[in-house]
């Protein structure tokens, strides 16, 4: 082959590989405008990751550590060393599938103010905030300033005793960050006594008279291929509720409504309709 054969080939791959690249970078920035055009244009799509974290903590078959294929699937938070939101990313939009931020919505319609008051020891929350640094004021930008103050006075204070934290006004401690250190002491702490629910069906139509959105009129539609069975409530009164008719949501919801009734003698409501 002559010289100018090899030239010919040299420059028309060089000239096509060049092509391609332009083409993909064109393409990826067009992408990214139509995402970020349609983020402003869709409530759908704006939510960031610290607010699908609230949700992941009571949906952790859907944690990017338990993904069978990660690439793509939340990139915004951790699942090596932490499960966690990478903090620096907290406010960044979620990149999530669609049914994911579905069933996120649906979450946050029914269930997104749901909170059952517990004890908040202070050195377990000092842990919570070791762990999820993306609670730390430093990382939350929108933290408000009776919280910031809380955390650094709290910080300096390790050593003495113990304090029940949940009595703090939601001016010094926001339902978001209560519920997100419910959600992480479910996970890490009270995961085994969680999974050893086993309510009564007396127990559980207290429940749900009580906090009638986990019904399941409201997660049939939902639920319908991965629980069928979802509290369809036949059973007698001291009947134990079947494993087919509970979920990890149900579970968790029920666990912190018991905890929190027997420490106050009362069954709770929600915070935010109680302040």
């Amino acid at each position: 082959m002559e010289k100018t054969d090899y030239k010919f080939w040299f420059w028309f791959w060089f000239t096509f590989i060049a092509f391609v690249a332009v083409l993909g970078w064109g393409g990826h920035a067009w992408f990214d405008k139509w995402l970020s055009s349609g983020r402003r244009d869709s409530p759908f799509l704006r939510v960031t990751n610290r607010e699908i974290s609230l949700f992941l903590w009571q949906y952790p078959e859907h944690m990017r550590a338990n993904a069978p294929r990660k690439t793509g699937y939340l990139p915004g938070f951790q699942y090596i060393e932490k499960v966690s939101v990478d903090p620096l990313l907290a406010e960044e939009y979620v990149e999530a599938p669609p049914e994911l931020l579905f069933l996120y919505h649906t979450w946050h319609r029914l269930l997104g103010n749901q909170y059952f008051p517990r004890p908040i020891p202070s050195k377990t929350f000092l842990k919570f905030l070791d762990y999820a640094t993306e609670w730390q004021p430093i990382f939350w930008h929108e933290a408000p300033q009776d919280y910031v103050a809380f955390v650094k006075q709290l910080s300096g204070k390790e050593e003495e005793k113990e304090l029940d934290l949940e009595s703090l006004p939601l001016t010094t401690l926001p339902l978001v960050v209560r519920q997100a250190f419910q959600g992480w002491h479910n996970f890490f702490i009270d995961k085994e006594a969680i999974n050893g629910v086993r309510p009564t069906y007396g127990e559980m139509r207290k429940f749900l008279s009580e906090h009638p959105h986990y019904a399941r009129n409201y997660w049939r539609n939902i639920l319908f291929e991965a629980r069928p069975q979802y509290l369809t409530m036949k059973g007698s009164e001291k009947d134990k509720v079947p494993e087919n008719e509970l979920t990890a949501f149900l579970r968790e919801g029920f666990y912190n409504y018991m905890q929190a009734s027997q420490r106050m003698q009362v069954a709770p409501s929600n915070l935010s309709a109680a302040t």
